[in-house]
């Protein structure tokens, strides 16, 4: 994917990526959160 040259398109490509970052990270945090939950809960009514 080819870097925009024009600094108005930078500014417009680095201001997404920051607002999408934090997004992502925390999207991505509570979908892993969800599966160890979801690990844990199972592991225990298995051994219990």
């Amino acid at each position: 994917m080819p870097l925009p040259q024009s600094d108005s398109h930078k500014k417009l490509f680095l201001s997404t990526y920051s607002i999408s970052t934090p997004y992502f990270l925390i999207s991505s945090l509570s979908v892993g959160l969800v599966i160890v939950m979801g690990v844990a809960f199972c592991v225990r009514r298995f051994k219990a």
